[in-house]
């Protein structure tokens, strides 16, 4: 069987995955086998599925529970892969669509720049004005086939976190309803997404 098969087998109806190897390909990614679980780190165990319209896609099994995320880079960025009890190789910001046992499904920013001060807001390209970040408001499935412009600023990278950054990171929300169901699906079957 192959992994396509095992996913639409879990009843998702209508819903079809085109799984593919990522763009660009890393090497940390393409280590990974796609549907084998890996003992990453000590007591953390991951399984990369594939892609969905750029959306990476991964089970991480811990031993206090299941977590099942898709993971989003600005294009012609490297993929992160995890490396630590569901936490992420973070070489650059990342969308996170994740959902963790019972807890209500979230679309998380992470960023490699740990500073509290961090000023996160987000905007549809071509609108003129952002909106302040807030991961649990916001229906981000209503920005699927659209560029979500994420505006980062604050202190922490450099020497010692004191040097000042602005920047501004667009990111191809297409797939991320199909990435949603995804995750859904995968909460709701223990034994294979």
């Amino acid at each position: 069987m192959n992994l396509s098969q095992i996913v639409t087998s879990i009843g998702l109806g209508s819903i079809i995955f085109n799984f593919t190897l990522p763009l660009p390909a890393n090497a940390e990614l393409s280590q990974w086998t796609l549907g084998i679980e890996r003992e990453h780190s000590p007591g953390s165990y991951s399984t990369h599925w594939g892609s969905i319209e750029g959306w990476q896609l991964w089970s991480i099994e811990l031993d206090d529970g299941r977590v099942c995320d898709a993971i989003k880079t600005a294009s012609g960025v490297q993929q992160p892969v995890p490396v630590y009890k569901g936490i992420y190789e973070e070489s650059q910001t990342f969308l996170s669509l994740k959902q963790i046992e019972d807890l209500p499904l979230l679309l998380s920013l992470i960023s490699t720049d740990g500073d509290p001060s961090l000023a996160k807001e987000y905007r549809i390209s071509g609108e003129r004005f952002f909106r302040d970040y807030d991961v649990k408001s916001t229906n981000w499935t209503d920005f699927d086939g659209q560029t979500l412009e994420v505006h980062l600023a604050g202190r922490g990278r450099g020497n010692a976190g004191s040097e000042w950054f602005d920047e501004t990171i667009a990111f191809d929300m297409t797939g991320v309803s199909r990435a949603k169901a995804w995750v859904q699906a995968c909460m709701r079957d223990p034994t294979a997404p």
